[in-house]
Parts: structure tokens; sequence; C-alpha cells
């Protein structure tokens, strides 16, 4: 059998560019989606993806074993523990992360709690603000475009993500369907 022929036996795969968060670097992958890989306007979506934020409750360590030993025992009478070492960017000195959030509101919620119990010196990092991606989703490529790369393709083309399978399957169906 002949690779062109097992190429076009081959079940078609599902892909995804991305991720993009301006449009001028979208515009630009599809561009080359038609002009690299030939592929006719229609044969991808465009996918909206929100990418949670990441909001910090932390304690600056401490500066001398005495206060370290005041700091640790004032945390467990509030109820916190375990607590974990980490850099904070912009920062000098590592932190003590008392907590981790992916919403704003819950980490000031408890913050004030914190606060409310005497811990006045834990205060809100935000490690990552919330923000939007879009991503490209090549439902039905066939084997021999799964090598193909581009630069304005960052990564390159990833598997689709395990939520998309249904979409895949049925581009493939699809494409099957209406094969001579």
């Amino acid at each position: 059998m002949s690779s062109s022929i097992s190429s076009a036996l081959a079940p078609l795969q599902c892909r995804e560019i991305g991720a993009y968060g301006d449009e001028a670097g979208l515009h630009a992958a599809e561009v080359a989606l038609v002009g690299h890989m030939k592929l006719a306007s229609g044969q991808w979506q465009r996918l909206d993806r929100s990418i949670a934020g990441q909001w910090l409750l932390a304690s600056r360590a401490a500066d001398n074993a005495a206060d370290l030993e005041r700091k640790k025992q004032a945390l467990q009478r509030a109820g916190v523990e375990p607590l974990r070492a980490q850099s904070i960017k912009g920062e000098s000195e590592p932190s003590w992360i008392v907590q981790r959030f992916d919403n704003e509101t819950a980490a000031l919620a408890a913050q004030n709690q914190l606060r409310a119990k005497g811990l006045r010196q834990v205060r809100l990092v935000a490690m990552r603000l919330p923000a939007q991606q879009t991503w490209l989703r090549l439902p039905a490529l066939r084997q021999d475009q799964l090598r193909l790369s581009h630069p304005a393709w960052p990564g390159g083309l990833r598997p689709c993500a395990a939520e998309t399978a249904p979409v895949a399957a049925a581009a493939a169906s699809a494409a099957a369907s209406t094969a001579p």
C-alpha cells in the first residue's frame, strides 16, 4: 500500500494551536493555516478559554529566631498550618504561603477572617491575574498535515484537549461520509 493511500485511510486527528492573547497573532496563525497548510476557511474554530487568576495570602519570613517562633505561634493559634516558604516575584526574601485562591473575592474574605484573628501581617499577593486566551482547533487533520509547523503557531500542533474528543470524532465521521 502506498504512503498516500495509507495516509488517506488513517483516521483524521484533532489538533489545537495557541494560545493567543491578541488579534494580530491570531490573524497571523489563520493566514498560515490557509497559506502553509492549505486549509479553507471554516476548517478550524476559534476557542476562547478563560485562565483563572491566582492569589496568595502570604506572610513575610521572620528576621530572627524569636520573631520566627512568635509568628509560628500566632499562625498556629489562628489554625494556619502547615506553612510553605516560597519566593515571590519582586521580593528579595521568601514568604510563607498561608493559602492559595483562584478567586480574589475569596482571598480577600479569608484575609479579613485572619486579620480578625489578630494576623495583621498576612497580605494578599496577586500571582497571576485572570486572562482570556484564544486557541485554534483543527478537528480533522490528515496524517501528512500533523508534521507541519509554522512560526505563527506557538508550540506547534498539539493534540486537542480531552473535552474536545467528541468534536474530533464527529469531524472524522463527517469527513469519512463525504469521501468517494
